[in-house]
């Protein structure tokens, strides 16, 4: 495997390298109760995003028991706020686009993202 940028954890504030070339950035807005996602490659934004929404169902699912529950809002080029169903149904870019979102989350090696957190 290629080197990996170390994950970087704060109080509110994290960055993580989720495989070679998708870093994100995430901050906790705690009053608002909300965390954004900021990717650093637009091209490579929507992958960053389905894998952190399938760690999300994950942990949903075993940790939470179900009980996590949460809205994603995603910001289009023109910087409009959608939510991810209005932008999938609208197949706005980059969240989507004429390729299945399914596409969009294969060769996401997962050995790799765990692996930088063991560093």
């Amino acid at each position: 495997h290629k080197a990996t940028r170390r994950p970087e954890l704060y109080k509110n504030f994290g960055t993580v390298e989720l495989s070679p070339g998708s870093i994100i950035h995430l901050q906790e807005e705690i009053v608002s109760q909300r965390i954004i996602l900021f990717a650093e490659n637009v091209e490579r934004s929507a992958k960053c995003l389905f894998i952190i929404l399938s760690m999300l169902r994950k942990l949903n699912s075993i940790v939470m028991g179900e009980g996590l529950e949460w809205k994603v809002i995603v910001e289009t080029d023109g910087g409009k706020l959608l939510r991810l169903d209005e932008a999938q149904n609208q197949t706005m870019p980059p969240w989507y686009t004429t390729k299945t979102t399914d596409s969009k989350t294969q060769g996401v090696d997962l050995d790799y993202f765990l692996d930088s957190l063991e560093s």
